[in-house]
């Protein structure tokens, strides 16, 4: 069944039809299909209902983020050594341009982006490896997911350290702290930080309806009314 014909809920559907004991020709003069094309979806979807379908989904489609991470990551890392080798023929090893140092950071911030995915997809130990050792340092934002990172993989006291360090800031990222707070399971501090993001107008809020980071307050009242303050609608 080409799937630019058919959706894969629509295979798996008529795979189930045949169990249940539809003929497979009855089926295949209903699709306009042949029954070669029905067995050999029949050995690709075999034993997928729509739960798992949908988490193969979900898994390809981090994959391809996942991927696109690491595509970025490889050619910020090229760029950057021959920057740093154009500016070591030069004679300038004691320090490095305004743009290598722009382009420094990018390297970082995309190693911290596939920590966030790896996370996310729970393989925490590659994701604490992906992330640079200053990573709590960083920007705001950057500083902000390396605490979570920290907290999904169960390092509580490091998560802790990045949270109080973005809090010490100037400008405090009050949504990348609720982040930190949501992984680490404590709801509470975790909606308090939020509710200081929406008075402090937090740039970070405009994703919070659909940022997988705080999808453990999802099912919290409070987490609600914050989305309803903000007023994005998704």
């Amino acid at each position: 069944m080409r799937t630019s014909k058919f959706s894969e809920e629509q295979i798996v559907q008529a795979l189930r039809q045949a169990e249940a004991g539809t003929p497979v020709v009855d089926i295949c003069r209903k699709m306009e299909i042949t029954e070669t094309t029905f067995y050999r979806s029949k050995k690709k979807y075999f034993g997928l209902g729509v739960s798992e379908l949908r988490e193969m989904k979900l898994l390809r489609e981090e994959n391809r983020k996942l991927k696109g991470l690491v595509a970025d990551l490889t050619l910020d890392k090229q760029i950057l050594r021959e920057s740093l080798t154009k500016n070591s023929r030069a004679g300038s090893q004691t320090r490095v341009g305004a743009v290598d140092r722009t382009r420094l950071c990018g390297v970082r911030a995309a190693r911290v982006q596939l920590a966030r995915v790896l996370s996310m997809t729970g393989r925490h130990a590659e994701a604490m490896k992906a992330l640079p050792p200053d990573s709590i340092r960083l920007g705001s934002y950057e500083a902000g997911i390396a605490g979570f990172v920290y907290a999904r993989a169960g390092q509580r006291t490091a998560a802790l350290a990045a949270a109080r360090g973005l809090e010490r800031r100037d400008v405090v990222p009050a949504e990348g702290v609720a982040a930190i707070y949501a992984a680490l399971g404590d709801k509470d501090r975790a909606i308090a930080c939020l509710e200081k993001a929406v008075a402090l107008r937090g740039v970070g809020l405009i994703f919070l309806g659909v940022e997988p980071m705080y999808d453990g307050l999802r099912g919290d009242r409070r987490f609600t009314d914050v989305l309803n303050q903000i007023g994005v609608v998704y």
